[in-house]
């Protein structure tokens, strides 16, 4: 899931993206292409309750354009 998110926010694999490295100008180019932009997450918050502790868990479930 992870990679799937990264390669729909990024716009290329991290295969592509380390290929780039090479090549400054188009690595950071690439990085800016992915950065200021709009996107949109499904988030989940649960509350937890550990050794009479409560705890608010949080985390992103899914990217979409």
């Amino acid at each position: 899931m992870l990679q799937e998110a990264g390669e729909e926010i990024m716009g290329m694999t991290a295969t592509d993206l380390k290929g780039l490295e090479e090549d400054a100008k188009k690595y950071d180019a690439a990085l800016q292409s992915a950065n200021l932009r709009p996107l949109t997450f499904t988030l989940k918050v649960a509350e937890d309750t550990y050794n009479d502790e409560t705890r608010i868990k949080k985390s992103v479930n899914r990217q979409a354009n």
